[in-house]
């Protein structure tokens, strides 16, 4: 972990820079996986290949007491104790993620939280 930044005290990558209903693109091994959670899942479709149209799964989102779009795994409040409710199972997207990186500062900052 970076100096400085303490993930169970921050949440922000699980805030959502979006409207929709869908955060977290999930891959298959992803979808298998977390479908033993019974966690609300959103498809879409969007052109794929060829013009054909490809079902693209998202991990669902849920509005927080502020209003704010968060992935329906994260538990407790963004900036305050929180945790990701899946977090051994979680999808490769956040796996991915890299703590202090430029899209860890981008989403602390649109949060209100230091970067």
């Amino acid at each position: 972990m970076t100096a400085g930044y303490d993930c169970c005290r921050c949440g922000a990558c699980c805030c959502s820079p979006w409207e929709g209903e869908g955060y977290v693109r999930l891959y298959e091994p992803d979808s298998a996986r977390l479908r033993r959670f019974a966690l609300p899942l959103v498809t879409l479709l969007q052109p794929g290949e060829g013009g054909q149209m490809a079902e693209l799964l998202l991990l669902a989102t849920r509005r927080d007491p502020e209003g704010t779009r968060v992935c329906i795994a994260l538990a407790g409040k963004v900036g305050e104790a929180c945790g990701c409710s899946i977090y051994e199972d979680r999808p490769l997207l956040c796996r991915k993620f890299q703590v202090g990186d430029t899209l860890c500062r981008e989403a602390r900052r649109r949060e209100g939280l230091p970067v």
